[in-house]
């Protein structure tokens, strides 16, 4: 570390051009002592090897001392050594644009994301970047914490991390986590924010991401990833919950619910909404055109924060998702597969994914004994998750009947 003492500035030039070389020289020469005692960290790497790098737990690395801090975002700005490594920026070779979107009536009158949209809708397949090792390697894993993010919610993730998303074992049953992310579509921040969750699954080994823009319209691909990826590689967990990293989920509530419907084989669970529409409000986020969406009308379908089902759902609405037009609104799109597959979802007072409301001013919502009784609420901040987490688990919380 550099220390630096107060000094007075001479004002003479050519004092004052002395004065700064001697402290030029002195900070390179800190630095030099500084990168003398550190290992040298090889930056120029092929992305294989990166990748390999990255993924591979430390624990099944002994010659690993530490790890390489944020790769390849220097590479571009050094011209001495060849170029060709692999640039994760969301732009999919495996997905080319459909030229005959703007003959659609109407097209050129969107907005350039529902545009944008139109042109890609027939993706379903790009390249994966991260994947976590051995995940679901005993084969009977209970409950998979598969949890949507994208890149820049490192506090939410942190957060989820030291409280209700630990890797753990309930009355004898597994629970593992994964955070399900793609591309930050902001071109400046992509290297740092890959370069983040690269490192973050070096450390938890809790991350997939693919190299698709991660937008609120690509939330229907980030679910179809996941299922391909599920079938592929965890298709032997019993139970998956799917939800937004900014809900609070008291896990251990979830788990014995889950012993419960051990004997059904469909599960398919949370805050079920009915009789909805398609929001036709162009300044809403969920504005969702004709041109994607003939139907008036919306399926019965569960809130996409937070939604338990079986493997076996899970993978049959994998296997119905093929024959439907991808739909920007992913739990509709969920719901529009269960009505193909003739399955219903089930409602559960357990999961407020609007919020834990109560009536009356004096009613204190944010309180342990409240959620102490449910399943998942949405939704709680990164710096109210722990102290929450604490106060539910506290063995010394006396509650009545709160709801």
């Amino acid at each position: 570390m550099v220390r630096c003492t107060s000094f007075r500035v001479p004002r003479e030039p050519a004092v004052l051009l002395l004065a700064i070389l001697a402290m030029l020289s002195i900070y390179g020469w800190t630095q030099q002592q500084e990168v003398s005692t550190t290992p040298a960290v090889h930056v120029r790497r092929s992305h294989t090897e990166v990748m390999i790098a990255k993924t591979k737990p430390a624990s099944e690395d002994p010659t690993r001392k530490s790890i390489d801090p944020f790769p390849l975002l220097w590479a571009e700005h050094d011209s001495s050594e060849p170029r060709g490594e692999v640039v994760w920026d969301g732009r999919s070779a495996l997905c080319e644009a459909n030229g005959s979107a703007p003959s659609i009536p109407g097209f050129q009158k969107l907005s350039p994301l529902i545009r944008d949209f139109l042109r890609h809708r027939h993706c379903r397949n790009f390249e994966r970047i991260i994947e976590p090792r051995g995940k679901c390697s005993s084969g009977d894993e209970f409950l998979l914490l598969a949890i949507k993010t994208v890149a820049p919610n490192v506090h939410r993730r942190d957060a989820i991390r030291r409280t209700w998303g630990q890797e753990r074992d309930i009355k004898g049953r597994s629970v593992r986590r994964i955070f399900l992310a793609g591309v930050h579509d902001q071109k400046s921040e992509t290297r740092f924010l890959n370069a983040l969750l690269q490192r973050e699954n070096v450390e938890h080994n809790d991350v997939l991401q693919w190299n698709f823009y991660d937008t609120f319209f690509n939330l229907t691909v980030k679910q179809l990833l996941f299922l391909d990826w599920l079938n592929e590689t965890c298709a032997g967990v019993s139970y998956i919950f799917d939800g937004d990293d900014d809900v609070f989920v008291n896990i251990d509530n979830l788990v014995q619910f889950l012993l419960t419907q051990q004997q059904q084989q469909h599960i398919y669970t949370g805050m079920v909404i009915k009789n909805a529409v398609p929001i036709l409000n162009q300044h809403s986020k969920y504005y969702v055109p004709s041109q994607i969406q003939a139907k008036k009308k919306y399926p019965t379908y569960v809130s996409g924060g937070g939604i338990i089902m079986s493997s076996w759902t899970a993978l049959q609405i994998h296997v119905a998702a093929s024959s439907l037009p991808i739909l920007p609104i992913d739990d509709v799109f969920l719901a529009q597969c269960l009505e193909l597959l003739g399955l219903k979802p089930q409602y559960h007072n357990g999961f407020r994914t609007s919020g834990l409301n109560l009536p009356g001013k004096r009613v204190n919502s944010f309180h342990p004994c409240y959620y102490r009784e449910m399943l998942l609420v949405h939704r709680l901040l990164p710096y109210q998750m722990l102290p929450m987490w604490e106060a539910v688990q506290d063995p010394k919380l006396r509650c009545g009947n709160p709801l």
